[in-house]
């Protein structure tokens, strides 16, 4: 798979996360295993935070509201110590009921 900027895609999934609770996930990647960490804040904002473990929030993600189904695409920051050729992205974050969400989430390829 290819994503939008024409990178290979090399994992993808689908997360349910509920409110302030982590949703953690462990993923190879060019033979190192990281620990993805994401978590809703509830609030009026619906704060998400993804961050890899050990490191400092990747992204805090805000304006998103609490009775709100509206897709929204948004590139996940690459922390500094995150090899360059790492790309994590949030595709499409819906929240389908209260206290429940729903995060497609990719990895692909750099240059």
């Amino acid at each position: 798979m290819i994503d939008n900027n024409n990178h290979q895609v090399v994992f993808s999934t689908t997360l349910f996360i509920d409110d302030n609770t982590d949703c953690i996930i462990d993923i190879p990647l060019l033979g190192v295993t990281r620990r993805f960490i994401f978590r809703f804040v509830d609030g009026a904002n619906r704060d998400l935070e993804a961050r890899l473990e050990g490191q400092v929030c990747l992204l805090n993600f805000t304006g998103w509201k609490s009775n709100s189904c509206t897709d929204r695409r948004h590139p996940l920051p690459i922390a500094q110590a995150t090899p360059p050729e790492i790309r994590p992205h949030f595709d499409v974050v819906h929240q389908y009921f209260p206290g429940r969400n729903l995060v497609h989430f990719f990895i692909s390829l750099g240059d």
